[in-house]
């Protein structure tokens, strides 16, 4: 089972960063710098996202503990739930990245998850 959720996540980090390079290269062509590496960032924040989830849930599964496993996806979610909120902060304030195109980048992975899983789960 492990395998199959490793291919999984494998498959969709690798088309997310397809569709993101392709959707920055777009961005590029059509307005001006800082709106592609805006969209790559909130992209590779939300594969980085991905990650963290997925060694969340695996350590989860192998421990066998699930009052201690939810206090570690809790304390997980929230900690990352505050630097994404931190980082919208500061992409905000400091105005050198485009949030509208950061948040985009980290809905391109989103998307391509929800994607994955469909053709996952039709497959089984």
């Amino acid at each position: 089972m492990t395998h199959g959720v490793d291919t999984f996540i494998r498959r969709v980090e690798v088309r997310s960063s397809l569709a993101v390079l392709v959707a920055g290269a777009l961005v590029f062509l059509l307005w001006n710098r800082m709106e592609p590496l805006s969209l790559i960032l909130g992209g590779v924040l939300g594969i980085v996202n991905l990650r963290l989830i997925s060694k969340t849930v695996k350590g989860i599964v192998e421990s066998g503990n699930p009052s201690k496993a939810q206090r570690a996806l809790f304390v997980s979610h929230i900690t990352k739930l505050g630097i994404l909120g931190l980082l919208l902060v500061v992409v905000i304030k400091t105005r050198t990245f485009n949030p509208l195109t950061f948040l985009a980048g980290f809905a391109i992975v989103i998307v391509i998850i929800l994607i994955e899983g469909i053709i996952s789960a039709k497959r089984v």
